[in-house]
């Protein structure tokens, strides 16, 4: 007996690529779902709604990467493959997509409509969600049988600890704002802006004032990750994202998702001094390559260079250069663009007081400072330690605490027995963390509620990516047939059995530190071993992995046609299509019935 849809009530926290991923593919698997999709911006589309783009905003990802499988931004858009995207282009996409799979006529999608609170429900609800329409006073609960918390890690703004703002007479604003205040900030009656932070969202708005003719005073913390990495986004005339996309760029990275086979063996396990010396020098020699050359052309570009020149060490995010970006050249030439390495003490008047220094006059004040984990604001302390999101270190039980400790203990000197490399990493400033880890199965699965068979409530958009499109897509897919109870008997050899999934859990936590240093301490990250987490989702729903290989018949003499393109060909959003059609026929051939579900 096939799948049988029922009436489900499901509401979708966030309207980003997580959201509308995972409602399209509710749909699809489940045409009786009761969708209800919440989010606090007036508009769909997450840190690319109407809301939070802005003229000079241009995407990492170039066309052909940053679509969803079933519509190219080809088609929508008619933008051509590999080319540059401009923010409003992906925000016109998103709601594109949106009308396309019916997505902006559910009847229940509430905008401008902030979650206050999850909580578990009563009187026969599984969840209770308490909103606030805005514009209204008064709060509303929302129930729900089952709850997708699809807001990711960009929704609320940080702020630096301790540093009083209310004393600064000018515009004090996160990044996160410079949309909806960009017509004031961009005004003439702006003349100087400080920005504070050393990521590509703190190089996007130094950029744009720039550009738009202001003094400006790009401030680093010495304490903090450091400036983000940035690379060309084409190199000798291609993209880099086509080498990056491409399934070999993961073999020289150690990664959990691979630990068996030759490359492992040859290049990670420590077992070949040839093998580990040729992926110290690869690393070494990609990131003379693709690392940016202005960073030692003058003072003020030396003070934009990572702390750590190497890609593989660096603790710092990465981001592209656009072929007619001036934005190294304006920093170079010094006269609109000052560079500090210091932090901001105070703010008082007009003047901003740096550790050394001070800057007379700001006008503006933009904080690219990050963010703060949406989830802490939204769940209790105690119902958050129950699902594995993160909770203050000083908040935590003792019987978790001792029961983790233990579990990492044991996940980290796994990892460094597996990857000798993350022995000696190099120093640098990695600040200790406050809040425990995010500690849930497949990155997305609560582990606790999994072992009692409670399949009511999922996470996505937490694991930092670089393929987020398609990430978002496989795992809306893997979410949807987790919930519906759609996956085969112990997805993975783990899904159910609580121990087995906490060994998963602390080991992949442990390799992230490792691996990712500052980044992976703070937040879920995957960078290019992304495509390792999404085979692995893949294999669990009973699906191909090799997207690219063709229908698994031999192409060419002796496969090496297939082989070509699925190791050394970009991977695409393309590549998925159709992925939703070939489960339900798994589901089919597999007769899952409702006696036969986990």
């Amino acid at each position: 007996m096939a799948y049988t849809p029922r009436r489900t009530r499901v509401v979708i926290i966030g309207t980003g690529w997580y959201g509308l991923s995972v409602a399209k593919t509710y749909k699809q698997i489940n045409p009786l779902v009761d969708l209800t999709l919440v989010d606090s911006d007036d508009h769909i589309g997450g840190v690319w709604s109407r809301s939070r783009v802005y003229p000079e905003l241009i995407a990492d990802s170039p066309v052909g990467t940053f679509d969803f499988s079933d519509l190219s931004m080809e088609e929508a858009l008619g933008l051509k493959c590999w080319d540059d995207i401009p923010g409003i282009k992906v925000t016109e996409y998103l709601e594109c997509y949106s009308k396309k799979f019916g997505l902006s006529d559910i009847a229940n999608i509430r905008l401008g409509c902030r979650v206050s609170e999850v909580r578990e429900g009563k009187e026969g609800a599984r969840w209770e969600i308490v909103v606030k329409q805005k514009g209204h006073s008064e709060e509303e609960i929302l129930t729900a049988d089952k709850v997708v918390v699809a807001t990711g890690i960009s929704s609320e703004p940080s702020f630096p600890q301790g540093l009083d703002r209310s004393k600064f007479n000018g515009m004090a604003l996160h990044s996160k704002d410079v949309a909806s205040k960009y017509e004031e900030l961009a005004s003439e009656n702006v003349r100087t802006v400080v920005v504070y932070g050393g990521n590509k969202s703190a190089a996007e708005v130094v950029n744009m004032c720039a550009m738009k003719g202001k003094k400006v005073h790009w401030v680093i913390r010495k304490d903090g990750a450091g400036p983000g990495i940035l690379i060309n986004a084409r190199v000798n005339g291609s993209h880099a994202g086509e080498v990056a996309l491409a399934r070999w760029s993961a073999v020289p990275s150690p990664s959990m998702m691979s630990i068996d086979g030759f490359w492992y063996w040859f290049l990670h396990s420590g077992k070949s001094r040839l093998g580990l010396w040729l992926t110290s020098w690869y690393w070494k020699t990609i990131s003379k390559i693709a690392m940016n050359s202005w960073y030692k052309k003058s003072e003020n570009c030396k003070k934009v260079a990572p702390d750590v020149l190497n890609f593989f060490w660096s603790t710092s995010g990465a981001g592209t250069l656009q072929d007619n970006s001036t934005l190294m050249e304006m920093i170079d030439e010094g006269t609109k663009i000052e560079v500090h390495r210091e932090n901001i003490t105070s703010m008082t008047g007009m003047e901003i007081t740096l550790s050394e220094s001070s800057i007379p006059n700001a006008d503006a004040v933009v904080f690219a400072t990050g963010w703060q984990t949406s989830y802490a604001n939204i769940f209790s302390t105690t119902l958050g330690e129950e699902l594995g999101l993160p909770v203050p270190l000083t908040q935590q039980s003792p019987e978790v605490e001792k029961h983790w400790t233990e579990l990492d203990r044991t996940a980290d000197a796994k990892v460094c027995q597996l990857f000798p490399i993350f022995h000696d990493p190099p120093k640098t400033n990695e600040n200790p963390p406050t809040v425990t880890p995010f500690r849930m199965y497949r990155e997305s699965v609560p582990i606790n509620l999994a072992a009692v068979h409670d399949r009511s409530i999922v996470f996505l958009g937490a694991l930092v990516n670089a393929q987020v499109a398609m990430h978002a897509e496989v795992s809306a897919l893997w979410a949807v047939a987790y919930m519906e109870e759609m996956l085969p008997d112990g997805a993975g050899g783990m899904l159910g059995d609580k121990q087995k999934m906490e060994v998963w859990t602390a080991e992949v936590n442990a390799w992230m530190r490792r691996r990712f240093r500052r980044a992976g301490i703070v937040e879920p990250t995957a960078d290019l071993e992304i495509q390792g987490f999404m085979n692995q989702m893949m294999r669990d729903m009973g699906l191909r992995a090799d997207r690219r290989r063709g229908n698994g018949s031999p192409e060419g003499f002796l496969g090496l046609r297939g082989f070509w393109r699925e190791w050394f060909q970009p991977y695409r959003p393309g590549d998925y299509k159709g992925i939703v059609e070939e489960f339900l026929a798994v589901v089919q051939k597999r007769g899952v019935d409702d006696s036969e579900r986990l």
